[in-house]
């Protein structure tokens, strides 16, 4: 397990370890809790090059809590998805009140992805239903 560690003051790693040692499917799993009174909205985990986010606002008209306050949820990234011998941070966080925190790049990046999730999104209602 590399070394985990966090940008994010309020977001707490309580436990790490790994999933599936010894098999294609092994992961890098981590328990964080969230001690800001604010819903985290979204997460960002990166190790080196690579990453995964944990993201309730894929469609923000209809936002999931990833996160409540004083609540943990486990965060998984595959060993393919890291970059070896790099550490696993957690960079970012956007909260339910839109105040964010974290890495730039991190943050950047998740901007981006928004940024498509609405366009996705816009084109789908306007397609209407079922198309």
């Amino acid at each position: 397990m590399p070394p985990v560690s966090s940008k994010v003051k309020s977001l707490e790693i309580v436990r790490t370890w790994i999933e599936d040692p010894g098999t294609p499917h092994a992961s890098a799993a981590l328990e964080v809790r969230n001690n800001s009174g604010k819903d985290v909205m979204t997460v960002d985990l990166m190790c080196g090059d690579g990453g995964v986010a944990s993201n309730g606002l894929t469609d923000e008209d209809h936002p999931i809590v990833v996160i409540k306050p004083g609540d943990t949820t486990i965060l998984r990234i595959s060993f393919g998805e890291m970059t070896f011998g790099q550490p696993l941070v957690i960079s970012s966080v956007v909260y339910g009140d839109g105040t964010e925190e974290g890495d730039e790049r991190s943050l950047k990046a998740i901007h981006e992805i928004r940024e498509h999730d609405r366009k996705a999104n816009k084109e789908k209602r306007e397609r209407g239903p079922s198309q």
